[in-house]
């Protein structure tokens, strides 16, 4: 068992209850939107919707954001939830005296088994992961103005959303289907005792049938008029009798694929923006009707059913007393599960999985491309293994037309799920999903995509410029709304939305995948149809709220960062900048190295006494490159070790660099520490484990190592290589500024640059690198090259950070959660993550050797899982732990294919050192003949030792003798940072062994290399 402390965790906090007991966020089971039963003390039976839970708000990160966005924030006390009544009021109830009826679950939905009512998620075992697939939802109503209670249980599919339109959803009017984006509504509101109506108007749908000061008083809140709402009175506004949809703003996206088309201009003119004449447009998709819950407000779709009785309103406003309020609801959910089999539950019995890993996100009926063969081959997911990461495809004919599936024994294969992609590189998305909104093209048609590629197709006005959005739409919207309703008597009947016809079957929604690679899609009308996946194009609306937030946080980031480069000094937090690289997080770097805090990497760097933002060549003259400094990493307990992968255990090398300033780079947690029942579990696996091999002798790089012909971290080239990723950027007339910076930016390369780094520059392309970095000891990345190419925007850097392109060898998976198979490396250096603005890019604190380094060391660590925004929080976990070991699997996995490709085709201006590395073996290594035979030693011995445990793992449960506990894998013998692979991974990396012993006998290959 380790010697180091559980790491504290948010969620692993220890609070005292109401009643002094002891409560951990992470024992908490109840998340918003679960609608919960309690008695109360006199004997009624309450239930509510749960709007917030003790348990997410106990995570400083809530604090700080919402002091950040400037919204007030009064934590819930430990062990409470606030929850919303049918009637609108909110209350606080202990969460240790509800019981769970209804989820908050949606078609789609990944879930798993809930774990029994107070077992914390330390201690719980990974269950089994599955998909919604159908959704059966019976709900309790009481009329909302009478009060009147009805006894029975409905099914939801009798009823609709009382606000008939909302944002998001979907419209047709001619051959052109849209979002809308907006509605305009008239409330009429019945005004103190008099018998007085008067009509209040707003948009966003904050206004519904019910009591009416609370209603209005959160409007004028969420609009900012805090001091209004303060004077309104419950006696001014007593009841909102009704509410009028009576304009809504539409944006046009595409048209119908199956549209004929004339030629004509007109065909392609977009419908009008604003509409009040509702009725001629057809709705075909209703968000609101999918969401069912308490609180809700909703109406029969057949009016005759359960008129209302008379009442002193009912003449005049009868679609208002048609409105019924939720108060009770209860789902059961179809979950077809990865192996294949499907159960029906309640909902109270499941649990989201909100965060799945890429490889984890694998359903039955998924398509997608098994990278494991020559040429790639195309199948379709009958079952998943999540335990032995394997995946049952069923082949699918790419020469017939209909891609239909290969007939015979040889069309269904069992491969490992590392080589499966069934997502595609971004912004490319291979087959769909459940629950996806898509157009279906003409029989015989395709949508022109390279199968099983489905493409995306809709322009949003507002992303194009051609329509007011946010603020501005709203404005319009209620100026234009304000002036039509004045036009309006209290007696008008809005008019509502055509429900779709029969005929329109070019667009739906998918609602099941055929194991045989079709889909089935229902159209907006209830009648189904099954298609070929070429047939179908997503329908792209542009309402990702998550992508608008991202987008509204880069700018924030950016906005901060040009504030920085201005001032050339970082005024807010105190910290000079003369000249200097600071990156320090002052909370990480003050933090108890010995409790297991990150280390930090420091760099003392003594020469250089000017500043970055120094644009004086003169200065060139006096800048000093040969000066002794040192670089070195802090430990857990404070105590010089080496920088993993370029200094060995005896040799400590000090590293030359230029320049007056320590940098100080937070790195990530390189290891996450276990709890003690994992460690129990590793232990007693162990044991019973067939003996393991005894551990290969690791790879390593020299600590100190002088560059000779075959061996050069830097290097200035004449031509850039034509496979470069921005070779194609405009070629810009450097200015002296620029030409200053970048000729700094090579001196400190020149003799900064540790062993494992090497970086080639060009003299026709001064905009232009490329960086090749073998990857640190002890981790999963170890001895595999990572190519990244680096452009440096003339007009643009040093103000904004350089562009880094990251080649991806593995198909359509990632060996890191910041190294994007598309390219993209995330990083708040590069400003493709938002980090502390400390951490951001500044023209006066950061260099390109930074952003080498860091992504050595803040990218290729030890535990690369917990680098994922919002992971580390399962840091000391079971479930955290065991993800992380799965994520390590199948990093050093894919990375020994890297090292597969790189042999076989050495990337552009590093053949010579692909050569002397893999083959021929550096001088001061540890390896005879190149770190190729270790590499290719260790794999075999790490396969040969998977195969024997499996083996008696077979035996014993063949016995009968094995339990969950045993099947655990323990620890590898031969790589102790790895645990025993599963036989998916072992299928993966002994074809990839076989492909390096035979490029061993071939040997290396030194002419000019195919494209990277």
């Amino acid at each position: 068992m380790t010697d180091s402390p559980p790491v504290q965790t948010p969620g692993s906090k220890v609070y005292t209850g109401p009643n002094g007991e002891e409560l951990m966020p992470k024992m908490s089971d109840t998340y918003n939107e679960d609608v919960v039963q309690w008695t109360d003390a006199d004997g009624t039976v309450k239930t509510a919707v749960v709007t917030r839970c003790w348990a997410d708000e106990q995570n400083p990160e809530t604090a700080s954001e919402a002091q950040r966005l400037n919204i007030p924030f009064d934590p819930l006390r430990p062990g409470y939830l606030e929850v919303l009544h049918p009637d609108g009021s909110r209350s606080e109830i202990l969460e240790s005296t509800v019981t769970v009826v209804d989820r908050g679950l949606l078609f789609g939905d990944v879930v798993r088994p809930r774990r029994p009512h107070g077992t914390p998620a330390t201690t719980r075992p990974k269950g089994p992961l599955g998909q919604i697939v159908e959704m059966k939802t019976e709900v309790q109503l009481q009329r909302i103005l009478t009060g009147e209670v009805l006894e029975d249980w409905f099914d939801a599919d009798e009823l609709v959303a009382a606000a008939r339109m909302n944002r998001g959803d979907h419209v047709v009017h001619g051959d052109w289907i849209g979002v809308v984006e907006e509605v305009f509504e008239m409330a009429h509101i019945e005004a103190g005792n008099a018998g007085l109506v008067r009509r209040v108007c707003d948009i966003a749908g904050s206004l519904s049938v019910g009591p009416a000061a609370e209603s209005v008083k959160q409007m004028l809140l969420d609009r900012g008029e805090g001091f209004l709402a303060s004077l309104l009175g419950a006696s001014d506004l007593k009841t909102i009798l009704d509410v009028k949809q009576c304009m809504v703003a539409v944006n046009w996206l595409c048209r119908n694929p199956q549209a004929a088309s004339t030629g004509a201009d007109s065909e392609w003119q977009r419908p009008k923006r604003y509409w009040t004449d509702i009725d001629r447009l057809i709705q075909v998709h209703a968000t609101a009707d999918h969401l069912h819950t308490v609180h809700d407000k909703v109406v029969f779709k057949d009016p005759s059913r359960f008129p209302c009785p008379s009442s002193r309103w009912s003449a005049t406003y009868p679609e208002g007393h048609r409105a019924f309020v939720i108060t009770s609801a209860r789902t059961n959910a179809t979950v077809v599960w990865q192996d294949g089999s499907r159960t029906t539950q309640s909902t109270a019995e499941l649990e989201q999985v909100a965060q799945l890993d890429e490889d984890a996100d694998i359903f039955p009926g998924d398509v997608g491309i098994f990278s494991g063969a020559e040429p790639n081959k195309i199948g379709v997911v009958q079952a998943v293994d999540a335990r032995k990461r394997t995946i049952r495809l069923r082949w699918l004919d790419l020469d017939d037309p209909k891609h239909k599936p290969v007939e015979g024994a040889e069309g269904e294969e069992t491969v490992s799920g590392l080589e499966f992609d069934p997502h595609g590189p971004p912004p490319d998305a291979y087959g769909v999903r459940k629950g996806d909104l898509v157009l279906i093209h003409k029989e015989g048609e395709t949508n022109g995509a390279t199968f099983p590629t489905v493409p995306g197709l809709g322009e949003s006005e507002v992303a194009a410029g051609l329509m007011p959005g946010g603020e501005e739409l709203r404005m319009e919207i209620s100026t234009l709304g304000l002036s039509y309703v004045q036009t309006l008597s209290d007696s008008y009947i809005p008019p509502k939305p055509q429900p779709s016809p029969d005929s329109l079957t070019w667009y739906g929604e998918v609602r099941d995948l055929v194991l045989d690679g079709r889909v089935l899609v229902r159209h907006p009308s209830g009648s189904e149809g099954t298609y070929e996946l070429d047939r179908l194009t997503q329908l792209v609306d542009g309402m990702d709220p998550a992508g608008e937030a991202a987008a509204d946080l880069q700018a924030l980031v950016d906005e901060e960062a040009m504030k920085l480069d201005e001032d050339g000094e970082d005024e807010e937090e105190g910290v000079e900048t003369d000249g200097s690289w600071q990156t320090e997080d002052e909370e990480m770097a003050s933090g108890d190295e010995e409790a297991g805090e990150p280390s930090i990497v420091s760099c003392t760097i003594d020469a250089f006494a000017g500043d970055w933002s120094s644009q004086d060549d003169s200065q060139d003259e006096d800048y000093k490159a040969d000066e002794a400094n040192e670089v070195s990493v802090r430990g857990k307990k404070g105590s010089d070790v080496e920088m993993k992968g370029w200094a060995d255990e005896e040799d400590e090398a000090a590293v030359k660099v230029a320049s007056d300033v320590e940098v100080e780079m937070n790195l990530l947690p390189p290891k996450a520490s276990t709890s003690t029942a994992d460690d129990d579990r590793a232990a007693d696996t162990g044991a019973t484990a067939t003996p393991a091999a005894p551990a290969a002798a690791a790879v390593s790089m020299p600590g100190e190592i002088e560059d000779f012909d075959d061996w050069k971290r830097f290097e200035v080239l004449e031509e850039a290589p034509v496979d470069h990723h921005y070779i194609n950027e405009k070629v810009d007339a450097p200015g002296k500024a620029f030409m200053s910076r970048v000729r700094k930016e090579h001196h400190v390369l020149a003799s900064s640059l540790p062993p494992n780094i090497l970086v080639r520059a060009y003299e026709n392309r001064t905009d232009l690198l490329r960086c090749l970095i073998i990857g640190p000891t002890d981790t999963p990345f170890a001895n595999a090259p990572f190519l990244f190419d680096v452009y440096l925007s003339p007009t643009k850097f040093p103000h904004d950070p350089p562009q880094v392109f990251f080649h991806s060898w593995a198909s359509g998976v990632r060996v890191s959660p910041n190294l994007y198979v598309e390219g993209k490396v995330c990083l708040s250096l590069l400003g493709t993550w938002s980090g502390d603005k400390t951490e951001n890019w500044s023209s006066a604190r950061s260099s390109i050797l930074q952003v080498f380094v860091s992504i050595q060391a803040l990218i290729m660590v030890e535990n690369p899982y917990f680098t994922e925004p919002g992971y580390e929080k399962q840091m000391g976990t079971t479930e955290g732990t065991a993800a992380s070991e799965l994520y390590n699997e199948r990093t050093l996995v894919l990375t020994r294919a890297f090292v597969k490709r790189a042999c076989e085709y050495p990337p552009s201006n590093f053949s010579h050192e692909i050569a002397a590395y893999y083959y021929r073996g550096l001088p001061g290594s540890e390896q005879a003949g190149g770190a190729l035979q270790g590499i290719i030693a260790q794999s075999r011995l790490l396969l040969e030792e998977s195969e024997r445990w499996h083996a008696e793992q077979d035996r014993r449960e063949e016995a009968g003798d094995a339990t969950e506990d045993v099947r655990q894998p323990p620890k590898s013998g031969v790589v102790p940072s790895q645990r025993i692979l599963t036989e998916g991974a072992g299928l993966s990396l002994r074809r990839t062994l076989k492909a390096l012993e035979d490029l061993q006998k071939r040997g290396p290959k030194l002419d000019e290399p195919q494209a990277a």
